[in-house]
């Protein structure tokens, strides 16, 4: 009799949990990709295949998103090279947005046809195209190059009609985020969500208010109606202080750590980023040193298991009457849905 209770009570689990149904929506936690990280290597530079497939492989296991940020001759091979070598990711494509060069053979618009295409055939790979970073001129772009607001809204809309079945957005500095409720309104109807990069360090926090400043920040970006995604956030290990903000790798371990595990307000978070890159010497003393990983690709601390409660639970009768769930790899795949003058 108590069998045939537990088999019952199985059954019931599984029927109410459903195909595809989770106990309790989550937020994405990614990470931003520039695979330029190695001595030498800079924007420019081609990365052998052999690299990019040590960096994915590398990410998979902890990080089931990435975020890249452009779609030329050599960004435009991560997605094929994740496909051909069946690596746990999904890849949010960047397209690099600039007023200059738009026709040259790695120009924006080669770029805007060569993301359609990648979504277009690996739709399983593909999560999102983001159309620019911090990209509009007038709104403390990171580009020398910016684009105007209607050349944004135009590109933007030009992939959507491509791909009615792909997330669209642009990554906006923190203060084109809040001027969507002023001069960069119309910007709204050409976004599926509002994705903005929010970084406490640049604001001068200490890193103890660090994480109560991320999460804040969600009510400046929430009142448009839209999901809000984090597309870049961190904490650098090394250079100068602003403020109270201290680089270190013990603040920067304790920054990332504290938005694993926390219950965050979004629908995804990007970490910014998952290698530091040594080129990135006009950003300052602070440019090279944003990664998780050391440029060589060795950890800069451990992070251990991201929460569990964020873990989706399938309706799979064969998870749940096995007892083979507490077993499985553990990866976030589960997880679907800097400040004012940040310079990328």
């Amino acid at each position: 009799m108590l069998k045939r209770t537990i088999f019952i009570m199985a059954i019931s689990l599984v029927l109410s949990l459903g195909a595809g149904q989770t106990l309790a929506q989550n937020t994405v936690i990614g990470l931003d990709y520039g695979p330029y990280h190695l001595a030498g290597e800079a924007p420019g530079s081609n990365i052998p295949d052999s690299q990019f497939i040590a960096d994915l492989t590398q990410m998979a296991p902890k990080f089931s998103y990435i975020k890249t940020y452009g779609a030329d001759s050599v960004l435009a091979r991560i997605v094929p090279l994740i496909s051909q070598n069946n690596i746990n990711l999904k890849v949010a494509v960047g397209i690099y947005e600039s007023s200059a060069g738009r026709n040259d053979p790695n120009g924006t618009n080669a770029q805007i046809q060569t993301a359609i295409s990648l979504a277009q055939q690996y739709p399983n790979i593909v999560n999102m195209v983001v159309v620019g970073n911090e990209c509009i001129a007038g709104e403390a772009p990171s580009t020398s190059t910016p684009v105007s607001l209607s050349t944004l809204i135009t590109d933007l809309n030009t992939v959507k009609a491509a791909l009615p079945n792909t997330i669209v957005t642009t990554c906006l500095t923190y203060q084109a985020g809040i001027d969507l409720g002023g001069s960069t309104s119309p910007l709204l109807p050409a976004v599926d969500n509002v994705m903005i990069n929010v970084y406490p360090f640049y604001g001068g926090m200490a890193i103890s208010d660090a994480l109560d400043n991320l999460k804040n920040a969600y009510s400046l970006f929430s009142k448009y109606g839209k999901p809000v995604w984090v597309g870049e956030t961190g904490w650098p290990s090394a250079g100068d202080a602003i403020g109270e903000a201290v680089p270190s790798v013990d603040n920067e371990k304790t920054y990332i750590s504290a938005v694993l595990a926390a219950d965050l307000p979004y629908a995804g978070v990007y970490l910014f980023e998952a290698y530091d890159e040594p080129w990135k010497t006009g950003e300052g003393s602070i440019g090279p040193h944003w990664g998780l990983q050391n440029s060589d690709g060795t950890p800069k601390f451990t992070l251990g298991a991201l929460p569990p409660n964020a873990v989706p639970v399938p309706g799979s009768l064969l998870l749940l009457s096995s007892g083979l769930l507490g077993l499985l790899p553990f990866r976030p795949a589960w997880k679907e849905w800097r400040s004012q003058n940040r310079l990328h």
